[in-house]
């Protein structure tokens, strides 16, 4: 079995790799472990850079790490987690892009 420390995570979020590989790691991760996906759209690479949200992910059933229904992502290697995720919370609470906000 693979342990892995939160030491190892730092360290690794500090590689130039790491903000292209996050999303690919992530979605393998997603694709293993829930169920019901019916869209996995979480692009790694050099689709990084582009704009827009950073994966959507549509899920029939939903569990403890992926909700039910339609979820957007942003993800980050940023060391200052609260300023990326409000800058991140301002700029989709200001452009939802192609999802709405309103509960169903």
């Amino acid at each position: 079995m693979l342990h892995v420390t939160a030491i190892d995570l730092e360290q690794w979020a500090d590689r130039i790799t790491s903000s292209s590989d996050l999303p690919r790691l992530l979605a393998k991760l997603i694709w293993a472990s829930a169920s019901g996906l019916s869209k996995l759209d979480m692009p790694g690479g050099e689709f990084t850079r582009l704009c827009g949200f950073d994966g959507i992910v549509e899920c029939r059933t939903g569990d403890d790490m992926v909700p039910k229904g339609i979820s957007a992502w942003e993800l980050s290697v940023e060391k200052r987690i609260a300023t990326k995720a409000e800058r991140d919370y301002v700029k989709r609470t200001n452009d939802p892009r192609e999802l709405d906000p309103k509960p169903a």
